[in-house]
């Protein structure tokens, strides 16, 4: 069994899930277009930081990364390069007038075998290590729609951990070096905006260093517990987890006496919380088991009482279609077919150099409707940190 660096918000929630996943690997096709679509957006991440931090290279842009095919095979249209160059503007712009470019560290592999053996290394998406100011910062892309949080990510404190150990920091020195670990995710809605950040001294992260270490451990041996949870949804074991299975029945199969029970207060959030709970498991299961009857169907076995259809979405031009000669055919028809002018979003202006203040005088944020949200007590832990 491997033990995956990236995955470790996932195995410190569920250590079984280390096992689970070796005896139930993703089954060909599982990888979603938005998955892939996500590898190819780090690569072009990658590509660009790299151009700035290489005085010799040219500096990418989107015009020279659009059209093009990433190594995966996916086609880098104009959402993947604007996220891209979004997340170089913010690696570029959070650094001090001038830039640190010869001490940014893109994709660089680091040792991690102390944490433990069956894990040599980690690789960070980028970090950047002031050692004039005493300033490490550690970026992480994320570009799936589904809201990751950076305060108490473990992802991010084992990057800071192992960044630790390779630039031979003492326990005196950790007290003096402020950490800022970032999360950069376009494609999700998040109150505190795309790009967030978890600052705090290198030596308060000492107690997650040994939580890492035993989790770590259990998770490598026969005694790591299955443990149902909101991290099932990417793992690919939950097809053949027993826990997540009955954890889903129990709740499915409680019956109960026909008594009036009004909720209102502690009750009324409470069973709200378990509803959500119990409603992110239920679908990390039908997930997986829609893997596994998809599967099974391509290969021509019978699943009793299922089959698939296929989807479409909404129609759209083809990449390879000339817009202008369609444009010219509606022409020949008395048609104009040429999309009004329109002005940009305000985020991509502020990403093509506009000053925020002059978008800010110009643009709003309008309210929606209320929602109702679980009460995070981390947010809590995190002001008082």
């Amino acid at each position: 069994m491997a033990l995956a660096g990236c995955n470790a918000g996932q195995w410190m929630k569920c250590n079984g899930s280390v096992q689970m996943q070796t005896l139930f690997p993703a089954l060909p096709g599982e990888q979603s277009e938005s998955a892939r679509e996500g590898i190819a957006s780090h690569e072009v991440t990658q590509k660009m930081l790299e151009s700035f931090k290489d005085a010799t290279e040219q500096t990418l842009t989107m015009v020279d990364v659009i059209g093009t095919t990433s190594s995966n095979g996916v086609l880098i249209t104009d959402e993947i390069a604007q996220a891209a160059t979004d997340a170089t503007t913010a690696v570029i712009t959070a650094q001090p007038l001038g830039g640190l470019f010869d001490k940014m560290h893109i994709e660089q592999r680091i040792d991690s075998s102390f944490i433990n053996p069956e894990m040599n290394y980690i690789k960070p998406d980028c970090y950047i290590w002031d050692d004039v100011n005493g300033i490490l910062d550690i970026w992480d892309f994320k570009f799936g729609r589904r809201v990751v949080e950076v305060f108490e990510n473990w992802q991010l404190i084992l990057d800071a951990i192992c960044l630790r150990e390779h630039l031979d920091l003492t326990g005196f020195d950790d007290q003096h070096i402020r950490v800022r670990m970032r999360i950069f995710q376009p494609f999700a809605s998040h109150i505190d905006g795309v790009n967030r950040v978890w600052e705090c001294m290198l030596s308060d992260l000492r107690p997650f260093a040994n939580a890492l270490i035993d989790g770590a451990r259990v998770s490598m041996t026969d005694d790591a517990l299955c443990i149902p949870g909101e991290q099932c949804t990417y793992c690919t074991g939950r097809r053949g987890c027993e826990s997540l299975s009955r954890s889903n029945y129990n709740f499915m199969d409680y019956n109960g006496h026909a008594i009036p029970h009004e909720l209102k207060g502690l009750n009324l959030s409470s069973e709200y919380n378990l509803l959500k709970h119990y409603e992110n498991l239920i679908k990390s299961r039908l997930s997986g088991i829609e893997e596994q009857v998809l599967h099974d169907i391509r290969n021509g076995e019978i699943v009793h009482g299922l089959g698939v259809t296929q989807g479409y979405g909404r129609q759209r031009w083809r990449k390879d279609v000339d817009q202008e000669e369609v444009i010219m055919m509606g022409e020949m028809m008395g048609v104009d077919l040429r999309k009004p002018r329109e002005l940009t979003t305000p985020k991509k202006c502020l990403s093509l150099g506009v000053d925020e203040s002059v978008i800010d005088a110009y643009s709003e944020t309008p309210k929606t409707n209320l929602r109702v949200v679980a009460s995070d007590e981390t947010k809590a832990r995190n002001v008082f940190r």
